[in-house]
This record gives structure tokens, sequence and C-alpha cells, in this order.
């Protein structure tokens, strides 16, 4: 992959491979079985649509900070979340941190 876009591997075994997100770009192909959509983002921000079948809210993001629902049913780690907001590793300059999932 080249530009920054999200390799095919993005997701093994639940977790988020170190080369998730580079530049703010997401491959059309981020996941298998269209979860989700090719539009998933625009101008760096995740839109209303990102995922089909209510898996994300369409309110998943606000100011660049993801909501305290962006996942129903404990389909996040536990620890994705603090008070609200992404944990301080999540993000970093807007891009996703390679130790965005970790398992431990």
């Amino acid at each position: 992959m080249k530009d920054g876009q999200v390799r095919e591997d993005y997701m093994k075994d639940g977790q988020v491979r170190e080369d998730y997100m580079k530049d703010g770009q997401v491959r059309e192909d981020y996941m298998k079985d269209g979860q989700v959509r090719e539009d998933y983002m625009k101008d760096g921000q995740v839109r209303e649509d990102y995922m089909k079948d209510g898996q994300v809210r369409e309110d998943y993001m606000k100011d660049g900070q993801v909501r305290e629902d962006y996942m129903k049913d404990g389909q996040v780690r536990e620890d994705y979340m603090k008070d609200g907001q992404v944990r301080e590793d999540y993000m970093k300059d807007g891009q996703v941190r390679e130790d965005y999932y970790y398992e431990g």
C-alpha cells in the first residue's frame, strides 16, 4: 500500500494492526463482508453511515472525539473508552497509533 491507505490485513483476530491508519485515509476494502462502507472516511471524518446494521452510531465522531456510545453491545474493548473519550493512546495527531488495540 502507498499513500497511507489501510492495508487489507487491517483486522486480524479482532486486533488492529499497526499499519491501520496513515495520513487519515481508509481503503474501501477496510473490512471484509461489507461491514465498512467505501465512504467510511470523508475529509478525515467518519461518515454517519460508517457501518451497516447499526454497529456504529451515526454520531460516532463529534469534534474529533469518539462519543461514549461509539459501539453497542460491548463490541469495543472495555478499555477502548475512558470517561467517554478515546484512550490517550488511541489517536495521535489524527492518526491511529499502532498500539490502538493490544492484548493484556
